[in-house]
């Protein structure tokens, strides 16, 4: 293994550790949304070698936000529930023709376009939104 090799595997373990080590100090919630300088050197002892790896930079804390999310309903839940409001003998008449037409076409039966305006509006209302706080992004910019 050349030279250069063998710093980037050592520095490669230094680094491994520290961001083991920073992983159990740090604490994003102590960071506030602010761009700080950050300079200095890192000295360490790997195997038996000296290291000191110098690094200079930017700390950038993004402002904390809020993140907007969607969800349909469970398609499985709302086919069981509409299912549900047909008597037996209609809901297994519908389940065995829908399945054999499109055992047949690999398609499903043509809707009137006013059933799929009515379905559409219908997964539209029961559509729910959920507004999440999000952390704000940590970057460190290297110069």
């Amino acid at each position: 293994m050349g030279r250069f090799d063998e710093l980037a595997r050592r520095e490669t373990i230094l680094f491994a550790a520290l961001e083991y080590f920073a992983g159990k100090r740090y604490s994003r919630d102590k960071l506030e949304p602010v761009a700080t300088p950050v300079k200095g050197t890192i000295n360490a002892t790997v195997g038996r070698a000296q290291l000191a790896v110098p690094f200079s930079g930017l700390l950038k804390v993004a402002e904390d936000g809020e993140s907007a999310s969607s969800s349909a309903p469970d398609t499985a839940h709302l086919v069981g529930y509409l299912l549900g409001q047909l008597d037996e003998t209609k809901r297994s008449r519908l389940i065995a023709n829908l399945v054999a037409e499109f055992e047949v076409t690999k398609e499903l039966p043509i809707v009137p376009p006013e059933r799929t305006v009515e379905a559409e509006l219908l997964l539209k209302r029961l559509r729910s939104s959920i507004v999440k706080p999000k952390r704000g992004s940590v970057v460190f910019a290297i110069d």
